[in-house]
């Protein structure tokens, strides 16, 4: 699925994830994510050529981990489900071609 989607993107080695804001995310049957332990809505990015020097990462919430937390407004195509990422972590797996929002994440993004 190729689209536009909006949410929260964590960079990072092994936390590294998306996850869509839930009007922008895709869905599948419950069921077919029964083999999966992760949560089933976070895909693992992929960046396109154009990811550095040009995105400016801002300064940004800190995660669990210490990770920056991010909200994004990009487009990009979805693939899955599968095993995706830092030893499978994510069920899909998220390719990156435009960024058009870049910020640090806020509590009521997604609203």
């Amino acid at each position: 699925m190729t689209g536009i989607f909006r949410g929260r993107y964590t960079p990072g080695f092994e936390a590294s994830e998306f996850v869509p804001c839930k009007a922008d995310a895709w869905f599948i049957p419950t069921d077919s994510l029964a083999t999966y332990p992760y949560d089933a809505k976070n895909a693992w990015v992929t960046w396109s050529t154009f990811r550095n020097p040009e995105l400016k990462w801002p300064p940004a919430p800190k995660d669990e981990y210490g990770n920056p937390v991010y909200y994004v407004r990009w487009r990009g195509t979805v693939v899955g489900p599968g095993r995706y990422g830092h030893m499978g972590v994510a069920p899909f797996q998220f390719f990156v071609d435009s960024v058009f929002e870049l910020r640090a994440s806020r509590k009521k993004d997604c609203q």
